[in-house]
């Protein structure tokens, strides 16, 4: 998430792209919408709003019903994206 901020967006959705690969394989669905939620912003960052609130969307989805404060947390910070995804220029 810091790389996209030098401008590197490109590196940044590398990175992203990883996070959500490994939270994959650990199939835990809080460390899978987190693993989203990084995508999704350097989505918004790379200018692409659709996809990020498409990404979004699904993960706020999926920690819907987790109870735990991990995801909790994750369903603010994924419906704040999804909102600023939202937003027409």
């Amino acid at each position: 998430m810091t790389i996209k901020s030098f401008g590197y967006v490109d590196l940044g959705m590398r990175l992203a792209e990883r996070t959500q690969r490994a939270a994959s394989i650990l199939g835990d669905p809080v460390e899978i919408a987190w693993g989203d939620y990084v995508f999704a912003r350097c989505a918004l960052a790379a200018g692409l709003r659709g996809r990020s609130y498409t990404v979004a969307a699904c993960a706020a989805q999926t920690v819907a019903g987790v109870e735990a404060p991990a995801g909790i947390a994750c369903t603010g910070v994924l419906h704040q994206t999804i909102s600023s995804g939202n937003m027409t220029p």
